[in-house]
């Protein structure tokens, strides 16, 4: 209401308002103070004559330039006319280049995949890398037949002293030749004079030395064992409908002897069945 309003503008007025008494009052004082103060024979002049110096403010630091940046501009679409232009054909994949399981320089992969594809005709699986020694050591080729092991290590770069190591490392397991490839024959012959040095006859008569061509020959001479007898297995059975009904029939694969005892035996039962049989008394 028209009460209340006016008793708040009331109430606010005695709260911050002043009197023109004491706005005055407060100016003259100022005006007194700046009298007071000191002035320069300029400010003096100037005041006599009625004009108005300002004051000389000490003047402001310096402030560091500062970097105005560019506002980002915004992302440039290119039209695009897809009603005449056809549309890009999709990029052709690259196919995967299968991994090389052999170690060692180009020379080493090569000996490594004739060896392989000569062990193969001869019936051997061949392991390029072959994990021994519980996966921690690797033998370059590995050569398994069920009746012949053969460990392969090729030389082209390595010193004597890590060919012995190979050895002995091929020696520990449970191969029945160790093969030491390489194509220098005097280099052939050092690592043949230090690994006699250094293991006993039994374990150095198991290691032979060859050139590549060498060992291919010798590869060449391993024919291949007979294969072990297959048993054959029973035929699956057989089922017919014989006057409304399903007749299943299992067929039971025999060796000689078995069908020899068995027709042996229905012989018997037959000549059994065949003999007289006294009369009865009546």
């Amino acid at each position: 209401t028209e009460q209340v309003r006016s008793a708040v503008i009331d109430a606010s007025r005695q709260t911050y308002s002043i009197t023109r008494q004491q706005v005055e009052s407060e100016l003259l004082r100022r005006l007194e103070e700046e009298a007071a103060k000191p002035q320069s024979p300029k400010q003096r002049k100037a005041r006599e004559d009625g004009v108005i110096v300002p004051a000389v403010l000490p003047p402001e630091p310096p402030q560091p330039p500062r970097l105005i940046e560019p506002p980002p501009e915004a992302p440039v679409r290119v039209p695009t006319n897809t009603a005449h232009e056809p549309p890009l054909p999709p990029p052709t994949p690259t196919p995967a280049v299968a991994a090389d399981p052999g170690k060692g320089g180009h020379q080493h992969r090569i000996v490594q995949d004739r060896i392989r594809t000569v062990s193969e005709q001869m019936g051997f699986r061949a392991h390029l890398e072959m994990p021994v020694g519980a996966g921690r050591e690797t033998v370059d080729v590995g050569l398994l037949r069920h009746d012949m092991r053969i460990a392969c290590e090729i030389s082209v770069t390595t010193t004597i002293d890590h060919e012995v190591g190979n050895v002995r490392k091929c020696l520990r397991e449970d191969f029945n030749l160790v093969a030491v490839i390489t194509a220098d024959a005097r280099r052939l012959r050092q690592i043949e004079s230090a690994v006699s040095g250094c293991f006993e006859n039994g374990e150095a008569s198991k290691v032979r030395y060859f050139q590549p061509e060498a060992f291919i020959t010798y590869l060449a001479t391993l024919t291949p064992p007979p294969e072990p007898e297959q048993i054959p297995t029973a035929p699956a059975p057989k089922e017919s409908v014989r006057k409304g009904y399903k007749v299943k029939r299992v067929f039971t694969h025999l060796t000689q002897e078995e069908r020899s005892a068995r027709e042996a035996a229905a012989l018997k039962l037959l000549a059994e069945e065949l003999k007289p049989r006294p009369m009865k008394e009546q």
